[in-house]
């Protein structure tokens, strides 16, 4: 390679240096530059749509606590917390993924649930609520292998 290099004419070597850094600096961007840019700028909009979300939370939970103390939020039906689970779950179809339900006194239940659709859990989390006064105390989710569901546990309470 030195020696076909060395072959070459003054020019020609001007002319393969230059396309040798010209093609160093494309692989350069393209490798590295480009992907970090993109990378970061995703992050960027991801944190500002979790910002959103949280705020959304925060005052989401707000409302419930006031509608909570004001008596807003009255339970139709009063049975056993292990109840209204079993049954409201086998309704929403997240049975099946309820693989633990282990009763902590009268009034709560920690939970493990694998590959369920988290809009389904929220869903059911209302549905319990609203209808038997059982909230979530305690919720945390992660995604599961299988594309659109989600592992979680939580502690539901009366």
């Amino acid at each position: 390679m030195k020696d076909w290099f060395d072959n070459l004419q003054a020019r020609e070597r001007m002319i393969v240096m230059v396309g040798g850094v010209i093609t160093l600096l494309i692989l350069l961007w393209a490798l590295i530059w480009n992907p970090i840019t993109s990378r970061t700028a995703e992050l960027r909009t991801e944190v500002n749509s979790d910002r959103e979300l949280l705020v959304w939370m925060q005052d989401a939970s707000t409302r419930i606590k006031v509608a909570e103390s004001s008596g807003a939020i009255k339970p139709k039906y009063n049975v056993n917390i292990i109840t209204a689970v079993e049954s409201t779950s086998k309704r929403k179809g997240l049975r099946s993924s309820i693989t633990s339900m282990k009763p902590d006194g009268e009034n709560k239940i920690n939970l493990d649930i694998k590959d369920a659709s988290f809009d389904d859990m929220i869903l059911w989390q209302g549905q319990l609520l609203t209808e038997y006064g059982i909230r979530a105390e305690q919720f945390s989710a992660k995604p599961s292998d299988k594309s659109g569901l989600v592992n979680a546990r939580l502690t539901l309470t009366r």
